[in-house]
């Protein structure tokens, strides 16, 4: 799996648990529309700044601490963003039906 592929499904993971985890739903369900999709973005930066920031201190080998390295935390930033607003469309059809 490359850092998209990795990035989508750590996004559909966050979507799902915002679905399904009892006391973050709870809790995700009662924010506003636009507060609910900042608090998704800023997981999503959150996690990926982590991982490479913990890349470059040498705690995890995700990343390179280059700027080649900073070009796929953002790949993969930009995959989460991809499959949690598929996972968020497809979860939102599925309740309907």
């Amino acid at each position: 799996m490359d850092t998209f592929e990795i990035g989508a499904v750590a996004g559909v993971v966050l979507s799902l648990a915002w679905k399904y985890v009892p006391r973050i739903k709870g809790w995700f369900e009662k924010q506003e529309p636009e507060t609910k999709e900042l608090i998704n973005l800023g997981v999503m930066i959150g996690v990926v700044g982590a991982a490479f920031g913990l890349s470059c201190i040498n705690w995890f080998d995700i990343y390179a601490c280059t700027q080649m390295g900073l070009k796929d935390a953002i790949v993969g930033l930009v995959g989460a963003m991809i499959g949690n607003a598929g996972a968020y469309v497809t979860l939102k059809h599925l309740n309907k039906g």
